[in-house]
């Protein structure tokens, strides 16, 4: 094994008052000890080999960002960003490299009907769409391309880092309405 990509989709909301003990137990045991133990894993067999390997987790732009009822998906993928970089550290010497992708809005078209705001629904896609600088939603060659770079040797000297592809959406956004000025617009006598 030369490149594992961590990718188990675990997203669930829940208002901060109504979290469960069971509730936790099931998104952090899916989403962040899966993926602890599953690099554990292969990093043991790429030790074993001695060639090294890249570890890469998807992470999210939610690690960063608050949104409502994302509390417990919020800590796991910050989590995951914080696990890279101790892994980095740990897997000093062993050619293995260990970071994540954090991905903004991705029309994946994976998740179920239920949570179509999140499968491209058109409301969810215009309003998310004015707060990324690039003007569209991400698709998951946008994610691949991050990956492949992190897992060839152009990457190899990227190590406990988190990349995110979001579009500019994290560069802080602008409201959907926000018309940008023309150029040779505007009152640049008010700069004197």
């Amino acid at each position: 094994i030369d490149i594992l990509v961590n990718n188990a989709v675990a997203s669930a909301d829940a208002h901060f008052t109504k979290i469960t003990e069971e509730f936790w137990d099931k998104l952090v045991g899916h989403a962040l000890k899966g993926y602890l133990f599953l690099a554990q894993g292969v990093v043991n067999r790429m030790v074993e080999h001695g060639h090294g390997g890249s570890i890469i987790n998807i992470s999210s732009v939610h690690s960063y960002r608050a949104w409502p009822h994302d509390t417990v998906y919020g800590i796991v993928k910050a989590g995951l960003n914080r696990m890279v970089m101790t892994m980095a550290h740990d897997l000093a010497g062993t050619g293995i490299t260990a970071n994540c992708v954090a991905p903004g809005y991705i029309d994946s078209r994976v998740l179920p009907e239920t949570e179509e705001m999140d499968r491209g629904n058109d409301d969810y896609v215009g309003s998310a769409l004015g707060f990324i600088a690039s003007r569209r939603g991400g698709v998951p060659r946008d994610i691949a391309g991050a990956c492949l770079f992190l897992a060839s040797e152009l990457g190899e000297y990227v190590n406990g880092q988190t990349i995110t592809v979001d579009g500019g959406f994290l560069a802080g956004g602008v409201p959907q309405d926000y018309k940008p000025l023309e150029p040779g617009s505007g009152d640049p006598g008010a700069m004197e």
